[in-house]
């Protein structure tokens, strides 16, 4: 499983983009005789599909798979963990980890998603009125922006996501990049 992570992070960073099985050795640090063993896997069980390309293979997400969506909810997971818990050894950055406990807590009843990007939380919703109204009522260092699900897939396609800690809604973040990729 840990194999599977390392090589789904490397796609974590950039959603969209395919790589070759040589490219994603360098990116991993492993020989190229096991990334390949372990892509093939992978395109195996749908998670990675691939192009075939004069004699190399180009890998890409297959967004498709429930199983390419749980390792991306686990990955957002684990990243999340790491956030925090750095954050929280910090102490200029108390207050993120003090912010998002209470945005989760406050906000998951009104969110099917919500996420930490560009230092402000991103929030995917389906009633953008009654989210607002809830928002003006917390004490936030940090700024917020909010979506409907067809604006949550234009700010992607435009600004792309990098530098991601999803703070609630893991699955349904994942299911909203899948619709929209």
């Amino acid at each position: 499983m840990d194999n599977y992570i390392e090589i789904i992070s490397i796609f974590y960073k950039d959603l969209d983009r395919e790589y070759t099985i040589r490219q994603v050795s360098k990116q991993i640090k492993k020989s190229y005789a096991y990334t390949n063993i372990r892509c093939r896997e992978l395109i195996y069980q749908g998670i990675l599909s691939k192009k075939v390309v004069g004699a190399s293979i180009l890998c890409r997400l297959n967004y498709k798979s429930d199983k390419t969506l749980g390792l991306l909810v686990l990955k957002s997971i684990l990243e999340k963990t790491a956030e925090l818990e750095k954050d929280k050894k910090n102490e200029n950055e108390k207050k993120f980890v003090e912010d998002a406990t209470e945005v989760e807590r406050s906000l998951k009843e009104f969110s099917d998603s919500i996420f930490f990007a560009q230092n402000k939380f991103h929030i995917i919703c389906k009633n953008e009125m009654e989210l607002n109204q809830k928002l003006s009522s917390l004490d936030l260092k940090h700024g917020f922006a909010v979506y409907d699900k067809n604006s949550f897939k234009q700010y992607v396609k435009q600004q792309g996501l990098q530098e991601v800690i999803i703070i609630y809604g893991f699955e349904n973040f994942w299911r909203v990049i899948a619709d929209g990729i």
